[in-house]
């Protein structure tokens, strides 16, 4: 099928790399459900986009999200759950995997924002037309200084990748006042035009 192109230099969202919620005294968990997912990520209620986290380590993670097919889904449009909302799941490990680690080195998180997604690849147009089984999200860092991490994402449906790409943060990124919004794929893509029942092939 042809994959839709997304835009190279924008967020999905006000994606903050990492939380100044998590402790840096304390010992980072192995697993997490979502109760204790909101506690190291500031995102809350349904903007809360992971249901578990099953494993990571210090380059790797990889989170669950089973609400995909939910009708009152946060980036659900018109025409559906659309595929580019899989950025935002990857960006919300992301944000995860930056606040898991800080605790583990004893350091506070920085926050950070997602800068930019590239050679992004979906292999279906719309999420919420998928069975039940939950996503999984998986990110790896693969550079990164006190300025800038690079993720390499991946977001799987069973055994089928339905989204990749690659991520920049950008930490340590001064708050002042209300964050503005960045355009949103979701809106910018060309999915967002397809009508509800658009074939995918």
């Amino acid at each position: 099928m042809t994959r839709p192109a997304v835009p190279s230099a924008v967020s999905p969202a006000v994606s903050p790399h990492a939380s100044a919620i998590a402790s840096p005294t304390a010992t980072p968990p192995g697993t997490l459900d979502r109760a204790g997912l909101a506690g190291l990520v500031p995102h809350r209620g349904t903007m809360l986009l992971l249901d578990r986290l099953e494993r990571w380590d210090g380059t790797r993670i990889r989170c669950l999200a089973s609400d995909h097919r939910t009708p009152s889904h946060p980036l659900r449009s018109g025409s559906g759950l659309l595929a580019p909302a899989a950025i935002e799941m990857a960006a919300q490990a992301m944000a995860l995997h930056g606040a898991l680690t800080a605790m583990a080195a004893g350091l506070a998180a920085s926050p950070g924002y997602l800068a930019s997604v590239r050679g992004v690849e979906f292999a279906c147009w719309r999420l919420d037309t998928l069975d039940p089984e939950p996503l999984a999200i998986e990110a790896e860092r693969q550079a990164g200084d006190g300025d800038r991490i690079l993720y390499a994402f991946t977001v799987t449906h069973g055994t089928a990748p339905i989204a990749r790409g690659r991520a920049a943060v950008v930490l340590n990124t001064p708050v002042v006042g209300t964050p503005a919004v960045i355009p949103s794929p979701l809106a910018s893509s060309p999915l967002a035009a397809l009508p509800p029942d658009t074939p995918s092939a």
